[in-house]
C-alpha cells in the first residue's frame, strides 16, 4: 500500500502527494491499532475500543485512496514546464551538453535523412515525444549515439506506418526498438539499413 517511492526520481513524473498521504496514513492506522490492542489486552478492551477503530478507520481511508494511486506512487509531470533550446524541448534538469548534442543531431539528421523522413526534423526534438511527429529527445553522451536513437526511433515508426514486420512480426505491434548503435554523421540514412540494424537489435540469434 505504501507503494514504490523510488519511481518519484524520473523526470517525467513527480511523486503523487496521494501517495505520501497513504503512506502516512497506513503507518499511523497500523501503530493506533497495535496501541489499541496493547492497551486491551493491559487494561481494559472497551478503553481500546475508540484507539482501534480511530486505526481501522485511517486503514481503510488509506485503502480507498491508494486504490486511485498508481503502483508506483508517480503522476506524469506537467510538460509545459519544459525548456526549449534551439529547436530542442527538455526538463529543466537536463544539462546543456545534452541539449547541444541534440540540436545538432537535429540538423545533421536533416541532411542525411531520406526525403519522406526529412519532416520530422520540422519540429523540436522533444523529451518523451508524444506526438510522434518529431524527434525524440536523447540522453546518448556522444553526437553518433544521439543520431542512432534518433535513426531507431523515425525507423521504427516508419515501418509501422508502413505494416511492415520485424523478425516476422509487425512493426506496429513490437513499437519502437532500440539498438543503442551508434550512426556515422557522414552516412546517409538508407531505410534497408535501418531495418537491417533493428532487426538485428531484436531477432534472436540463429544457431
Amino acid at each position: 500500500m505504501v507503494g514504490d517511492l523510488i519511481a518519484c526520481c524520473s523526470l517525467n513524473s513527480v511523486l503523487d502527494s496521494r501517495a505520501i498521504f497513504v503512506a502516512a496514513g497506513t503507518v499511523v492506522s497500523v501503530a493506533l491499532m497495535v496501541i489499541g490492542l496493547a492497551i486491551g489486552f493491559k487494561v481494559r478492551p472497551i478503553n481500546a475500543m475508540p484507539i482501534f477503530i480511530t486505526g481501522l478507520a485511517f486503514l481503510i481511508g488509506s485503502g480507498l485512496i491508494n486504490s486511485n494511486v498508481n503502483a508506483f506512487g508517480v503522476i506524469d509531470r506537467d510538460r509545459s514546464d519544459m525548456v526549449c533550446t534551439d529547436d530542442v524541448c527538455a526538463w529543466p534538469e537536463v544539462s546543456k551538453n545534452s541539449v547541444d548534442l541534440n540540436a545538432q543531431a537535429r540538423e545533421i539528421f536533416r541532411h542525411i535523412a531520406p526525403l519522406e523522413w526529412k519532416h520530422y526534423a520540422d519540429g523540436p526534438a522533444t523529451w518523451g515525444d508524444v506526438s510522434k511527429q518529431n524527434l525524440e529527445f536523447s540522453g546518448q553522451r556522444s553526437l553518433e549515439g544521439v543520431l542512432g536513437d534518433y535513426v531507431d526511433y523515425i525507423g521504427s515508426l516508419e515501418l509501422a506506418r508502413s505494416g511492415s514486420q520485424l523478425c516476422g512480426v509487425s512493426a506496429q505491434e513490437i513499437g519502437i526498438v532500440r539498438s543503442t548503435l551508434p550512426w556515422n554523421p557522414a552516412e546517409q540514412i538508407e531505410i534497408s539499413k535501418v531495418e537491417q540494424r533493428l532487426s538485428q537489435a531484436l531477432c534472436p540469434v540463429q544457431g
